[in-house]
């Protein structure tokens, strides 16, 4: 019966905060801090120019 305890204490608030997506020292969310901005490098293949296939000689 071990895996039953503490599911009616309440969480550790590090612990709930971390659950959240937040700092668990500041209470900021590190949605923000962990954002990264892909960036998209398109290739021969997506414009299209593809000289086998497209060669106008």
């Amino acid at each position: 019966m071990k895996e039953c305890e503490g599911k009616g204490e309440t969480p550790d608030p590090a612990v709930l905060a971390d659950r959240l997506g937040r700092n668990p020292k500041t209470g900021e969310s590190l949605l923000i801090k962990e954002h990264r901005v892909v960036v998209f490098r398109p290739t021969r293949h997506f414009w299209g120019e593809e000289k086998d296939k497209k060669d106008p000689t």
